[in-house]
């Protein structure tokens, strides 16, 4: 498959330029595993289909799998996961919530590595609400969520 690589302002992969064509997959029903995602044969169909339309970036709601991860390297698919807590909540307002969100990051990230070829990206939290934002700053939000 091939990691991305930054070169100037163009990401690469396997000496050639990579041009982001992304669908978003979720949220779904809970599967019989209790995933947040489709049973394995029909993620594999969605995941053909998605390559047989020319896209190579699947944008999740949910932390996959290991098992999707897998299946999304066999298809040449790369993965944008969503490393979610719920956004409505005033982290900023909690020492204990943020060392949370930051526990939480850590972890779902190394839990992923032995997939990285497969991660395009990671999101953090979806989104960050603007009236949380515009309250405490842009920094003070952005230096929250940085891993230290």
């Amino acid at each position: 498959m091939g990691r991305l690589v930054a070169q100037g302002k163009y990401l690469h992969r396997n000496g050639q330029k990579f041009f982001a064509r992304g669908v978003s997959y979720g949220p779904f029903a809970a599967n019989s595993r209790g995933e947040s995602y489709p049973e394995p044969n029909r993620v594999a169909a969605d995941f053909a289909l998605m390559r047989q339309l020319g896209a190579n970036l699947v944008r999740t709601y949910v932390i996959p799998p290991p098992w999707m991860l897998e299946l999304a390297g066999a298809h040449d698919l790369m993965i944008m996961a969503v490393i979610s807590w719920p956004q409505h909540l005033t982290f900023l307002d909690s020492p204990e919530m943020s060392r949370d969100i930051r526990d939480t990051v850590r972890r779902e990230i190394g839990a992923l590595q032995r997939f990285k070829e497969a991660i395009f990206a990671y999101s953090i939290g979806n989104e960050i609400r603007s009236d949380i934002v515009r309250w405490h700053g842009a920094r003070r939000c952005q230096a929250t969520l940085i891993a230290r």
